[in-house]
């Protein structure tokens, strides 16, 4: 599914497909979800820097898995909260926190 169809679909529902895609480390799917010049925290990194950053993290966390606790679509904003239940790789302390994330669906 494109950006443009997507524009078209529940934005809840791809954010949920975009989340199973991310537990499944499904990274050629990935690009169904994520722009070739995706900003991360204010810098572009790109698809290809995405999919590493999440790469790393799965290897870092072996046990990572996004939890959707709450989530929220207006137009083309969508805002969840995420759950995160899992143990770092170099301690194998848990880790249990949640975050917030707010994103802007464009076509293009």
């Amino acid at each position: 599914m494109g950006i443009n169809a997507m524009m078209k679909a529940d934005l809840s529902d791809v954010y949920r497909d975009y989340i199973a895609c991310l537990n499944r480390q499904d990274w050629p799917t990935l690009e169904q979800f994520v722009d070739d010049d995706v900003c991360y925290n204010g810098q572009r990194i790109g698809l290809s820097g995405y999919r590493g950053m999440l790469e790393r993290d799965f290897s870092e966390i072996p046990d990572l898995h996004f939890n959707i606790q709450l989530l929220m679509s207006d137009g083309d904003y969508i805002a969840s909260w995420l759950a995160f239940d899992c143990s770092l790789s170099c301690s194998r302390s848990p880790v249990n926190t949640l975050a917030e994330c707010l994103k802007k669906f464009t076509a293009g």
